[in-house]
């Protein structure tokens, strides 16, 4: 079992551990929230006519930090794959092994390694889906978002640019035909002759 040195090197591993691990979700909560602000304020700067310009630069920004916290993300994830490397060692070191060809069950980081490739399985709803995974389905959904509002913002502002210059056009000419009244665009110089 465990002496003193290997009890403080395992401890040693588990804080590690546990520090990326909570540094990691608390990362993710913070890209949720900074992501739900921004897409706040571009609904809000889409609504408004003299804002629009600002959801433009909103989506770019919401593809932007999508980049920013996958690559935090990359990053502390290597950090805390480094301690539960760690741990297995640990635990190769430490607990002994029993017949069969499952580990240990207290062998927690090897047992859950063999339960994952035990669980394959082609339908999405059999498989696991690992924090990974998860979020990188967000942050992709995110990224792809920014894009598509950004686009879309853009479109609103080039239509309403068009509807103002169609409303500083001069105004429609009316005039009568035999059986029925025609409204057309005719500049009134053609009219004037």
């Amino acid at each position: 079992m465990l002496n003193n040195k290997d009890f403080n090197l395992q401890q040693y591993a588990w804080d590690y551990f546990q520090l990326h691990a909570e540094q990691r979700l608390k990362t993710f909560e913070f890209y949720i929230v900074m992501a739900t602000v921004l897409l706040s304020g571009y609904g809000v700067s889409l609504k408004e006519n003299d804002l629009k310009p600002i959801s433009i630069v909103l989506g770019i920004l919401l593809t932007i930090l999508s980049f920013v916290f996958w690559k935090l993300d990359v990053r502390n994830k290597q950090l805390i794959k480094n301690a539960e490397q760690a741990l297995k060692t640990i635990e190769k070191e430490c607990i002994p092994e029993i017949s069969g060809n499952t580990p240990n069950i207290l062998k927690l980081f090897s047992y859950d390694d063999e339960q994952k490739k035990n669980r394959t399985s082609f339908c999405l709803w059999r498989r696991y889906f690992s924090y990974s995974n998860c979020f990188n389905i967000m942050f992709t959904v995110f990224a792809i978002l920014g894009i598509i509002a950004s686009l879309w913002a853009c479109r609103c502002l080039n239509e309403q640019k068009n509807k103002s210059i169609e409303l500083n056009k001069k105004p429609a000419c009316v005039f009568k035909d035999e059986n029925f009244t025609r409204i057309d665009e005719v500049n009134f110089r053609k009219y004037e002759r």
